[in-house]
């Protein structure tokens, strides 16, 4: 499967998409909520949907005109990718490479 993203100027897309980088922002908006969740006596299908609830929120956080350039589901696919690990594995980087390695699109990217 193919998976259209956009390119971050100056950054090749074998490294990071915008795709990722916005879900990265996501991740990052998300963080506390997630740690309540994973840090909960919670059963595991409750966590589940605990997590599930974040993506809703996120999809209609996408619906706002400033995304409506970007894939929604290659969003969707790198925050589901690398939201629980930058949960247990917290940081705040500008390093494009790293983010792009947590928040993997696991498809060919055009």
């Amino acid at each position: 499967m193919k998976m259209k993203c956009y390119k971050i100027r100056g950054i090749e897309k074998s490294i990071c998409t915008a795709e990722q980088k916005i879900a990265y922002n996501f991740a990052f908006m998300w963080i506390d909520s997630g740690k309540k969740i994973l840090n909960s006596n919670m059963a595991e299908v409750e966590k589940s949907k605990a997590f599930s609830d974040i993506e809703k929120f996120i999809l209609r956080d996408l619906e706002e005109e400033k995304f409506n350039r970007y894939n929604h589901d290659a969003i969707m696919i790198a925050f589901r990718q690398g939201f629980e690990n930058y949960c247990y594995n917290f940081f705040i980087t500008a390093d494009y490479k790293y983010i792009g390695e947590v928040f993997k699109i696991p498809y060919e990217i055009i």
